[in-house]
């Protein structure tokens, strides 16, 4: 090597090196779902890898659901999104998504540490405005925007959204089922409605919502939050591009402001030029010669005609300080509607969550017992539930206005309808537990000998119970 200079292809061959195969650096994330982030290394660069937990890396459905977001992940090239390499099996991981490894932190830790300006949430919006207005355009909906899925680039504070392991798109016709974070979901996706890009958008707006209701941001965000959040989703931003014109417009306003305030600032110091030089004009007149000078001339004929100058440019920014004024005071109630709004979902989630493991308490499965119609569950937690929308909305100002009886009829129906699955999900898994006792009990039985099968031999046993359960499990 004469140059002086070393190849990779030489680097490559040195031993221990570079590594052709990924190494694990650390763990980046391991949080409560099937999934682990890790730090690799491959020939001297940092990659991040996202692959399946030990327990479900030969599962076929967790191999799938981490093989679709590949999939749609690796079409996409946009500056504000994580950039996909390849999906590989890397040895002591298993099946992974190889990415881009982004120096930065999540959105959410960047505002827990107060780094996010009002500037910076402006250009923030606006790339990941640019980005949803990317992928919407494929086809591609992400149903999960949040701060935790948004990183902050060190370099540059640049937005780059994660994680595409809840999207969806028209070219897949499996793993359908409703997905995303209840607190940031739209309503239509709570209900399990076929979604399209207005729900990515009132997650956005659930986000931006958040983020603003205890800082001093542009205004522009509350006429962006109220389009966004919006139960019904025909009264939305058809588009994030829209949100992007609203956000140059705000930009464009901004700049004119400003520059009538610099305005106003060289008006000011003019004024004080002129009134000094005419303090000192009149302190010269007082000596034996009186008459005026040429420059004493021209100061008055300034001061005369003041009023026909300047007028409209000091009148301009006080009219507008007064609407903004009234445009906050209006749009405060429609943040506050918000927040009950989400916090009516949270409590409601909760709620059910408590439902279902008391369900689970106090339905054992056994043979001797009949499969539970949960009529009275059922109705005892709608009255509940009816109970829980109405605390959160009776404080509510102005609770009979027209956007506050929709909201909380939609928070009542999403309610009724999570309930229905919750009841609904827990008699599945009753009777899909009592038919496996049913086969497990059968096999162990010494008296089976005689019987066709499990149902037959469950009709003697337990004759009281058996019919009606068969018929309700759908054997009979």
């Amino acid at each position: 090597m004469t140059s002086g200079f070393i190849s990779e292809e030489n680097l490559t061959n040195i031993p221990g090196l570079f590594p052709g195969d990924y190494t694990v650096v650390r763990c980046i994330e391991s949080g409560g779902s099937f999934c682990v982030i890790s730090l690799c290394r491959k020939k001297g660069r940092l990659f991040a890898v996202k692959s399946l937990k030990e327990e479900y890396q030969n599962d076929p459905l967790y191999i799938s659901i981490l093989e679709k977001e590949f999939e749609i992940a690796y079409e996409l090239d946009h500056p504000n999104i994580y950039k996909v390499i390849e999906f590989t099996d890397i040895k002591t991981l298993g099946p992974a998504i190889v990415m881009e490894y982004i120096d930065g932190m999540t959105l959410n830790l960047f505002i827990r540490k107060r780094l996010l300006t009002p500037a910076l949430l402006l250009k923030v919006a606006n790339e990941l405005c640019s980005a949803m207005a990317y992928f919407h355009k494929k086809q591609i909906i992400h149903r999960d925007i949040k701060p935790e899925n948004i990183i902050i680039t060190n370099n540059g504070s640049n937005a780059k959204l994660i994680d595409f392991g809840f999207s969806d798109t028209d070219s897949f016709e499996f793993l359908k089922s409703p997905a995303g974070t209840s607190f940031y979901a739209s309503p239509e996706q709570m209900r399990g409605d076929l979604l399209d890009q207005r729900s990515d958008i009132y997650s956005f707006g659930v986000m931006i919502s958040n983020i603003t209701k205890n800082g001093a941001y542009p205004k522009v965000f509350d006429k962006i939050v109220k389009k966004c959040v919006s139960p019904d989703k025909e009264k939305r931003f058809e588009n994030a591009s829209l949100i992007i014109d609203l956000l140059k417009e705000n930009n464009t306003t901004v700049k004119q402001r400003l520059s009538i305030k610099s305005i106003l600032v060289q008006t000011f110091i003019f004024a004080a030029i002129v009134f000094a030089s005419l303090f000192f004009i009149k302190q010269s007149g007082n000596d034996e010669n009186p008459q005026k000078s040429a420059f004493s001339y021209f100061s008055d004929s300034i001061i005369e005609n003041k009023t026909t100058l300047i007028p409209q440019v000091i009148k301009r920014p006080i009219e507008t300080s007064q609407k903004g004024a009234h445009t906050a005071n209006k749009h405060s109630t429609e943040v506050e509607l918000t927040n009950v709004y989400y916090s009516c979902y949270n409590k409601i989630e909760k709620y059910l969550e408590r439902v279902s493991s008391l369900l689970r308490m106090k339905y054992t499965v056994s043979l001797e017992k009949k499969i539970p119609s949960l009529t009275v569950d059922s109705l005892n937690a709608s009255n509940e539930l009816r109970s829980i929308v109405d605390n959160e909305y009776m404080h509510l100002a102005d609770s009979r206005g027209e956007q506050s009886i929709a909201m909380k009829s939609n928070s009542n129906e999403w309610a009724h309808s999570s309930l229905s699955k919750v009841l609904e999900r827990f008699r599945s898994e009753y009777i899909t537990t009592l038919k496996s006792v049913i086969s497990d009990s059968f096999k162990n039985s010494p008296n089976k000998s005689g019987f066709s099968g499990p149902e037959e031999w469950y009709k003697s046993e337990f004759p009281g119970t058996a019919h009606s359960n068969l018929l309700k499990t759908g054997e009979i």
